[in-house]
């Protein structure tokens, strides 16, 4: 029962942290470009109710995969760990390997984006990716005391 409680809150926290880092990213990307008029409006009605919308969607898709796969690790590998610092460094290394995979899933979908938004684009992944799948994993293990 304990496996299962923590594969759900890991599995929940996922798909929740990926809506809000890919709502985050859609708001200030824009922002990060060329400016056009040198304005910088970061909340116009429009832009905000677009980012949520698609955030929701793409961070909701992609926390789904990420979040059955950290999950299933954090449920099946992480919880039956005596040693926490043992148990730190699977969750880290995971997280790592989960950002990695994500740049390079989508890196074989669309090759050609890459090229197109410079190095933003793989850095963003990663980064997406690692806290996707840390950030969950840590409050789980927090929550549980493991």
């Amino acid at each position: 029962m304990k496996q299962f409680n923590a594969f759900t809150l890991t599995f929940v926290l996922s798909v929740l942290t990926s809506i809000l880092i890919t709502i985050l990213a859609l708001l200030v990307s824009p922002k990060v470009g060329h400016s056009q008029s040198g304005n910088f409006n970061l909340f116009g009605g429009q832009e905000i109710l677009a980012a949520f919308i698609v955030g929701c969607i793409y961070g909701g898709i992609l926390g789904t995969i990420v979040g059955l796969l950290s999950g299933g690790f954090f449920s099946t590998v992480v919880v039956g760990r005596e040693n926490s610092t043992e148990a730190y460094a699977l969750v880290v290394a995971f997280a790592l390997l989960t950002g990695f995979g994500e740049c390079v899933f989508f890196y074989f979908a669309d090759p050609s984006r890459f090229s197109e938004d410079g190095p933003i684009l793989p850095v963003y992944l990663v980064i997406s990716g690692f806290l996707t799948s840390l950030i969950p994993q840590l409050l789980a293990k927090k929550w549980f005391g493991f």
